[in-house]
């Protein structure tokens, strides 16, 4: 697959993608993607996207798994349209700007 990608001039951040979806294609059904059919890849897209959010959960580090990673709250806040601390979110777009100050 790899020397695949090489000829056919991909990138390697594309490549590392690729590499990574068909891993966790694989993972899915606990078989190796050589031995996949094409049936395997219909059931894969239309699989239940939790059971596919859980078995992409099992393969990052335990650092970056749900529950770790903590939002700051300005962030939620601003995400959410919400005020926080007296801050606007979405304030007003200025209009108006004040007068150039004149150089002597």
């Amino acid at each position: 697959m790899i020397d695949d990608m090489r000829i056919h001039n991909l990138s390697p951040l594309t490549q590392t993608s690729y590499v990574g979806h068909v891993s966790l294609f694989a993972r899915h059904f606990g078989r190796s993607p050589e031995v996949l059919e094409p049936e395997d890849i219909r059931a894969y897209l239309r699989a239940d996207p939790t059971e596919k959010l859980n078995a992409i959960e099992a393969a990052l580090p335990p650092d970056l798994r749900r529950g770790v990673f903590q939002v700051d709250d300005r962030l939620i806040a601003w995400l959410s349209g919400k005020k926080i601390s007296g801050v606007d979110p979405w304030p007003e777009p200025v209009t108006e700007r004040p007068p150039a100050p004149h150089s002597p």
